[in-house]
């Protein structure tokens, strides 16, 4: 027996098809890459964050490619011009369920010989990453930050590579206080905002997770192999299955905007445009309906950005080696945030008052910064213990940054290669 299909009335295509009967549906097939996640998302069940980025980029083209050339858009969209002349809404909600049952079906069947075709360069792309990944030694090391700056010698001193000493100081130190924009952009950071809506608290959590990739070279034999291909900007959802709340993003916003727009002290001013600014960007990118709790990611930089870490041996030590090794930590970051959306419900234990309604977390020291005090707080804890970063360099456009003027520009910036 076939497969029934139920048709959801927010199904991501039935809501590009009602969106295309206000317009020229030919002319106006327009499809963004958020729309086309979600189709796969919600309409074929396939989780963008667990499949292969080849394996999503082919399905995203295919999706592209048909739903722009599906046989039924002129029988489509001469029935919808009949209806629309005589105000028959009855009519186009049943062509509407119709002909999503027959674009679903078309784009399946699309999608699975899709599958089919690609699976071999598939498997060829993960066994040659795989290759790429062990050809060379594994080291592990845990560390903070601060000493990962300054973990290896350029030199051997003593036969040993590592700095052990106590002093992991790079006299680095920029004596200006780092920004508020800087701090929610660094290492670690997160920013927990709380809203009453209704009968519940719906709670947003941001976090940033860059993704840092390291290997330790010579520089004195190292050439430049480095791959610069742009990050895909694109964000990836992932709702969970039981206890979800269907809700419009521009709902979700408002309820945000009232905690953000309070202004009974203007202490808050600077922090509270900061937020707002960033939520506002945070959310343009998601999809027009939400399913809470859910999680989402994205790179937020096009490019990656790479520096080189070291510690120089004191100059009273024997330099040994000075010709033959130049070592350094290569480190390459590709800037990313992880959100969140949860709700709670009204009879939980939380502390609604503004104050307590906005958190900045520093998940590396274990620190959350609120309260009517959390400004400055938060501003000279940054400014005293996460002041000290090396420099920057674009892996395009080679433009060097430092590490409070790059976060302070939320990780971008124009780059002058194209």
């Amino acid at each position: 027996m076939a497969d029934v299909i139920t048709v959801d009335l927010e199904a991501p295509i039935i809501d590009l098809f009602r969106s295309l009967v206000t317009h020229n549906i030919t002319q106006n097939t327009v499809v963004t890459d958020a729309q086309l996640i979600e189709i796969l998302e919600k309409e074929f069940s396939m989780d963008t964050n667990t499949l292969h980025k080849f394996e999503v980029e082919v399905y995203l083209n295919v999706l592209k490619k048909f739903i722009k050339n599906w046989p039924e858009w002129d029988q489509f969209e001469q029935a919808v011009i009949k209806l629309k002349e005589t105000n028959d809404s009855v009519g186009i909600s049943k062509i509407l369920k119709e002909k999503y049952i027959n674009i679903k079906e078309y784009l399946r069947g699309m999608l699975n010989a899709a599958q089919e075709l690609a699976k071999s360069k598939i498997n060829e792309i993960k066994m040659k990453e795989q290759h790429d990944d062990n050809n060379g030694v594994e080291m592990e090391v845990e560390a903070t930050r601060q000493q990962l700056n300054c973990l290896f010698y350029r030199q051997p001193l003593h036969n040993n590579i590592f700095n052990v000493t106590r002093d992991f100081k790079l006299g680095l130190h920029n004596s200006k206080m780092l920004t508020l924009e800087s701090i929610v952009n660094w290492w670690e950071v997160a920013i927990e905002i709380s809203v009453k809506a209704d009968n519940k608290f719906i709670i947003y959590r941001r976090r940033n997770v860059h993704r840092l990739k390291h290997a330790l070279v010579n520089k004195e034999l190292a050439s430049n192999t480095r791959k610069t291909a742009d990050l895909n900007e694109q964000i990836l959802v992932k709702s969970r299955k039981i206890n979800r709340t269907q809700i419009l993003r521009e709902q979700i916003l408002e309820y945000f905007e009232k905690v953000l727009k309070f202004d009974k002290n203007s202490k808050w001013r600077s922090v509270l445009d900061i937020l707002k600014n960033i939520l506002l960007n945070d959310f343009k990118s998601m999809p027009k309906t939400l399913s809470i709790p859910c999680d989402f990611r994205r790179y937020i930089s096009k490019t990656k950005y790479i520096r080189y870490l070291y510690q120089d041996v004191p100059n009273n030590e024997n330099n040994e080696g000075a010709v033959k090794f130049d070592l350094q930590l290569e480190e390459i970051v590709s800037p990313m945030c992880q959100f969140q959306l949860r709700t709670c419900g009204k009879n939980a234990n939380m502390d609604v008052s503004f104050e307590n309604a906005i958190k900045i977390i520093c998940t590396n020291c274990h620190l959350t910064f609120t309260g009517a005090n959390f400004v400055w707080n938060i501003l000279k804890h940054f400014s005293d213990d996460h002041n000290e970063e090396p420099d920057w360099m674009c892996l395009k456009c080679n433009r060097v940054f430092t590490m409070p003027s790059l976060t302070h520009m939320g990780w971008t910036h124009t780059c002058d290669v194209s």
